[in-house]
């Protein structure tokens, strides 16, 4: 963990896309966890952004380029009403594997000149996949916005030498998004290797599994590990006093859509495994 690591702040707009359940239970464990990230990224030099200043940015970039086909990868990007020139493109990287989860009918609506959008690139390995899908309907990507990415992202992202490149915070960083160290806030952790669509609830790895990421490292320091480790109780704890009964896995749909349930790697789960049964 090096000063070149960049903390995005997506905590609120994470509980911004769950139910009024949702953020009952979850908004003072995040909070919690959130704390101590920021106080060690404070203490270590790390520079910190909150999402909504890079969101309220690049939507006026939208806004101005409507001569171009938006793909939006970042998941909690807020797309206005009415916006014809911009679509989301829902894609995950599939946890220990080299290769994306995307629905069918994630291709670009026509035939276009293309920019992408999301919230930091790290290897560059989704601006490729995606820049491939443009090319396969005959269209190009013309310019690609992030909040920040990598050097490694520039070289392997695969676009054309015309396509421009905008960061709004330029530089080679290490990048750590918050939600992630929050159990059951929308699109945290690593999408697992095997999904089961008739669920209805995502499956996902914790942050700290993921080896060799910040987050694995964040995961050594007591202080840290204790608080979110006890925040997911916190939150199970909260979920079950408001049903009145044991919690399971089926009942996260309640707090919101794209809620995970986090598991371990081995670990099967339906819609009727307890909760409490996931707990580490």
């Amino acid at each position: 963990m090096s000063s070149d690591c960049l903390v995005i702040d997506d905590v609120d707009a994470a509980l911004a896309a769950m139910t009024p359940l949702g953020r009952a239970v979850s908004a003072a464990a995040a909070e919690s966890v959130r704390t101590v990230i920021l106080d060690f990224a404070e203490r270590r030099g790390w520079r910190t952004v909150r999402y909504e200043t890079f969101m309220n940015w690049a939507q006026r970039i939208v806004v101005a380029r409507t001569t171009l086909q938006w793909l939006v990868l970042d998941p909690l990007f807020v797309i206005h009403n009415g916006s014809r020139h911009v679509e989301r493109f829902r894609i995950g990287r599939i946890a220990g594997t080299n290769s994306f989860a995307c629905g069918a009918d994630q291709v670009p609506s026509r035939t276009a000149t293309t920019a992408i959008l999301d919230d930091a690139a790290a290897s560059g390995s989704t601006l490729r996949f995606v820049a491939s899908r443009v090319r396969a309907t005959g269209g190009r990507v013309a310019q690609v916005v992030l909040c920040a990415s990598t050097r490694e992202a520039k070289r392997n992202a695969g676009l054309a030498p015309h396509a421009g490149w905008t960061d709004f915070l330029p530089g080679d960083w290490q990048i750590l998004h918050l939600r992630d160290g929050c159990a059951h806030l929308p699109f945290a952790g690593r999408r697992a290797p095997m999904q089961d669509e008739a669920l209805g609830v995502d499956v996902r790895l914790p942050a700290l599994s993921a080896g060799g990421s910040i987050w694995q490292s964040l995961g050594l320091i007591p202080s840290i590990r204790a608080a979110i480790v006890n925040a997911r109780r916190f939150v199970l704890d909260r979920i079950e006093a408001e049903l009145g009964r044991p919690a399971i896995v089926d009942d996260l749909r309640l707090l919101g859509d794209r809620v995970p349930c986090h598991i371990m790697v081995g670990q099967e789960v339906s819609a009727h495994t307890p909760l409490n049964s996931l707990l580490t």
